[in-house]
């Protein structure tokens, strides 16, 4: 349950802390984040926990159809979650980060089925680093089916898989919204299959 503004189940929240072992499950954000908002300036942790079908409705204001962080130094820190079916109107399926100088870390994560009416049908933000993670069957109706990134050169990716994921324009697994040429980023020991960008040149990226 639970219907907001910003925050399905918990938000605004501003204060640097950790949510562990939680579900979340089909929460609603008008704006922010559908099961989580945070907009401190310090770090959020989430370990152990699943967001299934969290949702935010409007297509203004950012997305993140599980979390959005507000903030332009923060760190988002994902150990060990699954993200599952999550949606937004805006950006960011599963996660949407705004932050100039802050980052989306995500170890040992899932990320399937998450749906972005914008870029980024998993995750979008500026600065991603993943570490064993794995985005199935993720879409955006625009681009990025799994990340959408404003620079491919604070793109690490490491040990994850990205297989089927979608998008109507661009990668369909990983776009640089920034246009920096030759910009890729550190990828290392990842996995890319049956990525489709339909109105794209690359499947992949």
């Amino acid at each position: 349950g639970g219907n907001s503004d910003g925050g399905g189940a918990v938000g605004p929240y501003n204060a640097t802390g950790a949510f562990c072992n939680c579900d979340f499950v089909n929460h609603h954000a008008t704006f922010k984040g559908g099961a989580i908002f945070f907009y401190n300036q310090g770090s959020l942790t989430v370990q152990g926990s699943n967001f299934v079908g969290n949702y935010t409705t409007q297509n203004d204001s950012g997305g993140g159809g599980a979390i959005q962080v507000n903030s332009s130094s923060s760190t988002l820190n994902l150990v060990d979650n699954a993200f599952s079916g999550n949606t937004t109107n805006g950006q960011g399926g599963a996660i949407y980060h705004n932050g100039v100088g802050g980052s989306v870390e995500a170890r040992q994560c899932s990320f399937s089925n998450n749906t972005a009416k914008n870029e980024g049908g998993a995750i979008f933000a500026r600065r991603v680093t993943t570490y064993g993670s794995s985005f199935n069957h993720n879409v955006s109706s625009k681009r990025g089916g799994a990340i959408a990134s404003f620079d491919f050169n604070l793109m690490n990716l490491f040990e994850s898989t990205f297989v089927a994921n979608t998008s109507a324009t661009g990668g369909g697994a990983l776009d640089n919204l920034g246009y920096q040429p030759g910009a890729v980023g550190n990828v290392q020991s990842c996995l890319f299959s049956a990525n489709v960008g339909v109105d794209a040149s690359s499947g992949d990226i």
